[in-house]
């Protein structure tokens, strides 16, 4: 579903948020779906060849390109398409469609997104780059967070840019960066910020 840039709403697909959607279109469909899930996971513990991987691959994408895709009005993505290794025999070419916002390195892609659209995700790493709003940056409103030092007061701008910077710095596994411009961290820069940030200047 991701390759394929389908969401729910802002967020991804959860194996129950898309049973409910399938459920919802079509009990016939879900149903359809759930058995064709076990064959694909029968197939894959009884394999003994490549031949089998291959015939799953094209299999899924059969799926997705004449069931899932059309209920959203989806076009095959690229990445999809390169995933699924689609131009082989037994697998027509589709038009394809470049996902949006996408940065494609040597090793690795890159997506630019908001915090709220990422929300209940998890990431390898994340850069966060501070924003305006209200009048003030983050690095401003919170410049002494930055450091460590717990918010115990009630203003509700100061809650709000909280609740956005907690759901955007949790989303990392291994690594959180946070890009702020100079001469702003310059304001905040001080011995107790450095015992917490590996301090990099770009």
């Amino acid at each position: 579903m991701d390759l394929c840039d389908i969401r729910n709403g802002n967020r991804r697909y959860t194996k129950t948020s898309l049973l409910e959607f399938l459920s919802a279109n079509n009990i016939e469909q879900k149903e359809n779906f759930l058995k064709d899930v076990m064959n694909w996971a029968l197939l894959i513990i009884n394999s003994n060849s490549d031949n089998d991987i291959q015939s799953l691959k094209e299999a899924i994408y059969q799926y997705m390109t004449t069931t899932i895709l059309p209920l959203y009005g989806k076009s095959v993505t690229r990445d999809a398409h390169n995933f699924f290794n689609a131009i082989g025999e037994g697998i027509h070419e589709a038009p394809v469609a470049e996902r949006g916002n996408i940065y494609h390195g040597d090793k690795i892609d890159i997506e630019v997104a908001t915090v709220h659209s990422v929300k209940g995700e998890t990431h390898a790493a994340t850069l966060y780059l501070e924003t305006f709003y209200d009048r003030h940056h983050e690095s401003d409103r919170l410049s002494e967070q930055f450091k460590g030092i717990a918010y115990t007061r009630a203003d509700k701008k100061v809650l709000s840019s909280l609740r956005v910077i907690y759901v955007g710095m949790s989303r990392p596994r291994y690594l959180l960066c946070v890009a702020i411009q100079k001469d702003r961290f310059d304001n905040m820069d001080c011995r107790e910020l450095r015992e917490i940030w590996k301090v990099v200047k770009a």
